[in-house]
């Protein structure tokens, strides 16, 4: 079974040989997966050609996924991981304060990855391709976007911001939020919708089970811990 995900610290980590390394959503599926016996390939691409293939390939799953009424009925939704708050990051503060009401926001060059969440949802909102909106291939060059002064800010949560900033290396709180619409969704383990029904409610079943012993509590208390503490 093919698993797609991506690079995006601390939920997916991988290593220089573009293998997965761990991360907290990585420890939960091969979790999962144990449990079940289940033969699997993990494969990290660009965010967008993992939606894609995802969505053309019955019996195949990716995470972590936002779920999002845009997205509901485009997968089966199998489990969920973590739930995000999104913000905008900036290194520059002095342009904090940022009001969408009167549509300053929209005066910031904005950087997502392609095929984001973070992407439909600054959409949503008015935003427009290589006007205020601009994109990169992973959360980590969208970062280095930002750090090099080519966008004024990133769009992204807070666990990404804080795992890709450790990955990069970067000085502690040197982006900061700037801004926030208030929108949290939560990160799922999915699947191609038109997957059997057997195969989706095998995965549902067993996901539910592990969140009843807690052990997928277990499993983000300890990840977090190790990856994102002091």
């Amino acid at each position: 079974m093919q698993l797609y995900t991506e690079h995006i610290p601390p939920f997916q980590l991988v290593n220089e040989k573009n293998q997965l390394a761990g991360g907290i959503a990585h420890v939960v599926v091969e979790a999962l997966m144990f449990r079940l016996q289940l033969k699997t390939k993990y494969i990290p691409l660009p965010w967008a050609r993992a939606y894609k293939l995802t969505q053309e390939n019955p019996n195949t799953l990716i995470y972590s996924i936002a779920r999002s009424p845009q997205r509901e009925d485009q997968f089966a939704w199998i489990g969920k991981i973590k739930q995000v708050r999104y913000f905008f990051y900036g290194v520059n503060t002095t342009i904090s304060g940022v009001d969408l009401a009167s549509y300053k926001v929209r005066d910031l060059k904005v950087v997502v990855v392609r095929g984001s969440i973070e992407s439909d949802l600054l959409q949503q909102i008015g935003f427009e391709e290589n006007k205020n909106l601009f994109f990169a291939d992973s959360y980590p060059a969208a970062f280095q976007m930002a750090l090099l002064g080519r966008v004024d800010a990133v769009y992204a949560n807070q666990f990404s911001t804080l795992g890709i900033s450790r990955y990069l290396g970067l000085e502690e709180n040197i982006l900061k939020p700037i801004y926030t619409i208030n929108q949290s969704l939560d990160l799922y383990l999915a699947a191609n919708k038109h997957s059997s029904r057997e195969f989706i409610e095998r995965l549902k079943t067993e996901y539910e089970k592990m969140v009843r012993m807690d052990i997928v509590s277990r499993i983000i208390a300890e990840e977090e811990e190790r990856l994102l503490s002091n």
